[in-house]
């Protein structure tokens, strides 16, 4: 069987293992670095020790496979059937993933460093503490997938979907993000500071506890997100989506959210010293307690918002709206009101 593979004789190789489906095959301590096993039946094989470095494996079935120390360095696995199969471990710096579709399987402190991801779908699989440092991912989908721990720096993200997937932990330093969704995704306590996020979409995120100081979050959507004591302080929030978030006690001290939509958000006991929220919509929103010291709100939307016990001294509201607001204990003192409408 090993001379057929080494020999590249993989049509022979898949007409034995037809043959004989029930074989029990082991390879241990072999070295296999760069065979061509394009489309090889390498189904329920253990391998322990091997080397597969630069190996081509395109189209080959590694489903229920287990890879135990082994070096996939290079590897080419495009289109590769990658189900219930164990990598945990595996060095697989710089192998090409491209249309490969991982699920149920365990990549669990994987090295993925440099790693080629392109079109490439991971579902209900285990990445905890995988290392994708400078990975290319393009197109790639994360669905309900373990990757706390995991880090991501200097990844480049384009495309790129963590749907219901656990980040909790991750790392993203110096990543680069272009049109990057995290979609119900667990992400407590992720620093995220002073990354360019612009664009990026946090719905309905999990995202308590995490830093963005300094970030660029233009035109990002956090609509029902949960922001819950998360640090945005410095942040570029213009034309950004907070409708229906939850950012108690989060810091907006110093942030640019122009234009920023916070219709119906929970900005209760939230810190926003000097931010600029010129133009932003609080229609329904609750700013109970908050801390608006200084802060600008020229032609800001407070319709229908609760806004008691909120202090907004030397704050600039000039032409904002609150008509049906609740602005009981208010403090407004040194604010400038002029042109605001009630």
């Amino acid at each position: 069987m090993l001379e057929l593979l080494k020999s590249a004789k993989v049509s022979e190789f898949n007409k034995w293992r037809e043959k004989y489906p029930e074989a029990e095959i082991v390879f241990a301590k072999e070295n296999l670095s760069g065979l061509n096993l394009r489309g090889a039946n390498l189904r329920e094989v253990f391998f322990c020790d091997v080397d597969l470095s630069f190996a081509n494996l395109e189209k080959a079935d590694l489903r229920g496979s287990i890879f135990e120390r082994v070096n996939l360095k290079g590897a080419r696995l495009q289109m590769a059937k990658i189900e219930r199969t164990n990598l945990s471990g595996a060095d697989l710096e710089g192998a090409n993933f491209e249309g490969a579709k991982v699920s149920n399987s365990n990549l669990w402190f994987a090295s993925l460093k440099k790693a080629i991801l392109k079109k490439t779908y991971f579902i209900d699989s285990l990445m905890e503490g995988a290392d994708l440092e400078e990975a290319e991912c393009f197109s790639v989908s994360f669905a309900r997938t373990e990757l706390g721990l995991t880090s991501f720096k200097k990844a480049h993200l384009v495309k790129t979907l963590f749907y219901k997937s656990n980040l909790f932990g991750a790392e993203f330093t110096q990543a680069s993000f272009n049109r990057v969704i995290f979609e119900k995704a667990l992400l407590m306590g992720v620093n995220f500071a002073g990354l360019d996020l612009a664009g990026t979409n946090f719905y309905f995120s999990d995202l308590s506890d995490s830093n963005f100081q300094g970030a660029n979050l233009e035109n990002a959507d956090f609509c029902k997100a949960n922001l819950k004591r998360a640090i945005l302080r410095d942040c570029e929030l213009r034309f950004a989506i907070f409708s229906e978030a939850d950012l108690i006690h989060a810091d907006l001290s110093n942030a640019s959210a122009f234009l920023t939509n916070f219709e119906r958000a929970d900005l209760t006991a939230v810190e926003a010293e000097g931010a600029d929220f010129s133009g932003a919509n609080f229609t329904g929103a609750c700013l109970v307690a908050g801390r608006f010291y200084e802060a600008n709100f020229y032609s800001a939307d407070f319709s229908e918002a609760n806004l008691s016990k909120a202090d907004f001294r030397k704050a600039s509201l000039e032409g904002a709206d609150f008509t049906l607001s609740n602005r009981q204990k208010t403090d407004f003192a040194g604010a400038d009101l002029r042109f605001t409408r009630h």
